[in-house]
């Protein structure tokens, strides 16, 4: 009997056995699918509710295993790292791959951006950054200043500038575009200058108004601003006389115009006329081609008129102040003599009185023209039917055609 419920006992718990082993064979049909939301990692996720493609993107700090993962667009060492300015990514406040946005560096042309602030070129067109142009109304690439300098057109005066050639003013003089006070100080500050007409300014920030000049950047080492220039006609006031212009349009012509005087002084810089070294060059054409590099010997200013010279049968100008003894050959530029120790020096007094010599006052021989006359001994027939000297029909000696050039 015993034997009977033993087996029975056994009986009932293998079909009991049977039905547990049957409900957990299949745990799937059982368990929830995984969702994005349920608080578990599960299913394609790389870390809670994120990542693996199903779900959103992971934050930083989170579990990756591939960019696309993580909302930063950065996966290092299988954790989402936070945006970068390097991390090859568009993320972040970028506007294109690490630039823009205002916490990268700026973007170069043809990258994304929103605002001009995002770009290089300070050029934000249709969201694409712009290459610089000259005309953008904006300081961008090789400019010194707005759309000018560089590639660009030249800077105006008081503009920026790095170099001279940015300048219209042919200058620049400490990162700004200035004037020379003369031929002289262009050419130290853009050497290479070629010999043609430039504005300067004598006195830079003085009373005296920018002119033109016309500067010859090679003779004699280069630097020569041309203060006076004609034939026959010379009043010698030292107001000057006719225009600049007339000097810069026509220095070839017969017509006299020169400076005046005090912008002379101001052009080589120093109003110690006795302290010029060398500065006065007077140059005769007609077949003469003679360059007279001068320099003072008696006077402290530089003038043009000198005396009233009547005693030619010419009324001649009012007498100027002069401190000196004025002989009836003198130059009318304020001297008493040259100085002729140097080979390059000649005075106006040559003894020769042949073509070399200069005799400045005014003759009735001359019909009291006055000029830069040659000496009586100079050969007529050498000068005969040359146009640029002039001749009176009572005279044996001529006033060549000359320009006057000062340096220092």
């Amino acid at each position: 009997m015993s034997s009977k419920r033993l087996g029975l006992h056994n009986v009932v718990r293998g079909l009991l056995f049977i039905g547990i082993a049957s409900c957990s064979s299949d745990p799937e049909a059982t368990m929830p699918s995984p969702t994005c939301s349920d608080g578990i990692k599960n299913g394609t996720e790389t870390d809670l509710d994120c990542g693996g493609g199903a779900c959103g993107k992971c934050v930083d700090k989170k579990a990756c295993v591939a960019a696309s993962d993580c909302s930063s667009g950065a996966c290092t060492g299988k954790v989402c790292a936070a945006p970068s300015c390097s991390d090859a990514t568009k993320n972040g406040a970028e506007t294109d791959v690490d630039c823009g946005g205002g916490s990268c560096g700026k973007c170069a042309d043809s990258r994304a951006c929103t605002t001009a602030t995002d770009c290089t070129s300070a050029v934000c067109s249709g969201k694409i950054c712009a290459a610089p142009t000259c005309t953008d109304t904006v300081k961008n690439g090789a400019e010194t200043d707005l759309d000018c300098g560089g590639t660009c057109s030249p800077c105006g005066l008081g503009l920026s500038c790095a170099m001279s050639t940015d300048c219209g003013t042919n200058l620049c003089k400490q990162g700004s575009c200035q004037y020379a006070t003369s031929c002289k100080d262009l050419l130290a500050g853009n050497p290479g200058s070629p010999d043609g007409m430039y504005t300067i300014d004598p006195d830079g920030a003085g009373p005296m108004a920018p002119l033109k000049v016309l500067c010859d950047m090679t003779s004699d080492g280069g630097g020569w601003t041309m203060v006076g220039k004609g034939r026959e006609g010379w009043s010698w006031v030292d107001a000057g006389e006719g225009t600049p212009d007339e000097i810069v349009s026509n220095p070839a012509t017969n017509t006299v115009a020169y400076l005046d005087s005090a912008i002379v002084a101001a052009i080589v810089g120093n109003p110690n006329f006795m302290a010029w070294n060398s500065s006065l060059k007077v140059h005769r054409d007609s077949g003469f081609n003679d360059d007279y590099k001068l320099r003072p010997n008696a006077a402290a200013t530089f003038k043009w008129s000198l005396f009233a010279d009547s005693r030619h049968g010419c009324a001649g100008n009012a007498a100027s102040t002069f401190s000196g003894t004025v002989s009836g050959s003198a130059s009318p530029l304020g001297l008493g003599a040259f100085n002729n120790n140097n080979a390059d020096l000649k005075d106006f007094q040559n003894t020769g009185n042949d073509c070399t010599r200069m005799f400045t006052p005014q003759w009735s021989s001359h019909d009291c023209k006055g000029g830069w006359s040659t000496g009586v001994s100079c050969t007529p027939t050498a000068i005969a039917g040359i146009s640029n000297c002039f001749m009176a029909t009572n005279e044996a000696h001529c006033i060549p055609h000359v320009r006057v050039w000062v340096r220092d």
